[in-house]
């Protein structure tokens, strides 16, 4: 578990980077998809979804792992290792952003490609 992720382009807008950090969602049992689970800590935003080996992973949810609540420190540590910690302008910013903001006028995720949503 503690590998960065490998990707060839940086996405300095918060918005991308969350759009972008995953390259293929885990499969939930109600058949729904998640790439990305997000908490805050102050002005910081960290993801509780990752990818267990984020090099090899498919939507298998046997290669995820999810931190639920009381693993937030371990969901902090796994973000500052793989550099997926996210930094806002404020804690309240951080706190709308991990709740979905960034969700808006999301392109729906479909076969590793965005299609526009509605």
């Amino acid at each position: 578990m503690g590998k960065k992720s490998k990707s060839s382009r940086v996405y300095t807008d918060p918005t991308e980077r969350a759009r972008h950090m995953r390259r293929v969602p885990r499969l939930n049992e109600d058949g729904s998809e998640s790439t990305a689970i997000f908490m805050s800590a102050g002005d910081k935003v960290v993801p509780t979804l990752y990818p267990k080996d984020p090099a090899n992973y498919s939507t298998d949810p046997k290669d995820w792992v999810e931190f639920k609540k009381g693993q937030e420190q371990q969901a902090i540590e796994m973000a500052k290792e793989r550099g997926e910690v996210i930094t806002l302008s404020s804690d309240k910013e951080a706190k709308k952003f991990a709740e979905g903001s960034w969700k808006r006028n999301q392109k729906k995720y479909h076969n590793n490609t965005y299609e526009e949503g509605k």
